[in-house]
């Protein structure tokens, strides 16, 4: 494994510890939320173009009248009570845009890779996929399942707190009385870390302290970090699904249900008789569905 470097003022050149790398993670978190919040991706949508993440289907019971006209024949007159009507209301396909860019180039990683040491060949610009996962997208990764969160999305009917952009519906639960609604949401701050500038490589000047405003628009992050985490989809990382059991880190719950009692009403218009299923009483379960994040 190989620590970013930093320039230490007492004895150089020196690896960064795992505090001075939270604020290079939390500000590449920042910038997947922001790439995720434009339609990025790594952003989910329904309906919409990617990859299929699952889908959930709203039902819902319906009213239903039976007719039978006059008989004139001492027998019963009034039909059967009928059974109440289903119907489903809309079917949501989820996916995401699970596209990944290229690897840096040798001329990007150049111009904007941090520095490391490496036990072979001493001081040198990092330059492989292992680099940068050992030592920041991992714990990137790590604190965006269970951390901070930012980068990622829940789903519930509410905002989650603070730092949370309400995305839209993503599943619309309706009964013959009403409807309720669970929206997505995607988490795009926190409480950011303090920051410790890496060493980088300069064409003119050699090595030094990254030069710049360093925050999630930072060219290293941008042209480095922000690619290579993006590529950890074809990994499985940060890849969600919809589905009737939890799987990874549940990021959400949410129900279809349906009225499945009814209140019965009779009604008589020469020479018809009706009678009228009409759903009533409290909805019950009829599928759950789980929103997990990998």
């Amino acid at each position: 494994m190989a620590r970013p470097l930093k320039i230490n003022g007492t004895s150089g050149l020196k690896e960064m510890t795992d505090t001075e790398l939270d604020g290079i993670c939390y500000l590449l978190r920042v910038a997947y939320a922001a790439q995720v919040n434009g339609g990025g991706n790594g952003s989910l949508n329904v309906g919409g173009a990617g990859t299929v993440i699952g889908s959930a289907a709203d039902t819902s019971s319906t009213r239903v009248t039976a007719s039978q006209g006059r008989n004139y024949s001492g027998a019963a007159d009034y039909p059967a009570t009928p059974a109440l009507g289903t119907e489903t209301d809309n079917t949501y396909s989820y996916k995401q845009v699970q596209t990944v860019p290229s690897f840096p180039s040798a001329a990007t990683l150049d111009a904007d890779a941090y520095m490391i040491i490496n036990g072979t060949s001493g001081i040198r610009v990092a330059n492989t996929a292992a680099h940068f996962y050992d030592e920041i997208l991992a714990q990137t990764i790590v604190d965006m399942r269970t951390g901070d969160q930012v980068g990622t999305y829940k789903v519930q009917g509410s905002t989650p707190g603070t730092g949370w952009v309400d995305k839209g519906a993503f599943f619309v639960d309706s009964t013959y009385l009403a409807t309720s609604t669970v929206k997505l949401w995607l988490k795009t701050s926190a409480t950011a870390s303090a920051v410790t500038l890496p060493v980088e490589l300069n064409s003119t000047s050699g090595i030094r302290e990254s030069s710049g405003t360093f925050n999630q628009n930072h060219s290293m992050i941008q042209n480095i970090l922000l690619p290579a985490l993006t590529r950890r989809i074809s990994n499985g990382n940060l890849v969600y699904s919809v589905a009737a059991a939890t799987a990874g880190t549940n990021r959400g719950v949410f129900t279809d249900t349906k009225i499945t009692t009814s209140t019965t009403t009779s009604g008589f218009s020469n020479p018809t008789y009706t009678r009228t299923s009409t759903p009533s009483g409290a909805a019950v379960v009829q599928s759950t569905f789980y929103f997990n994040l990998a």
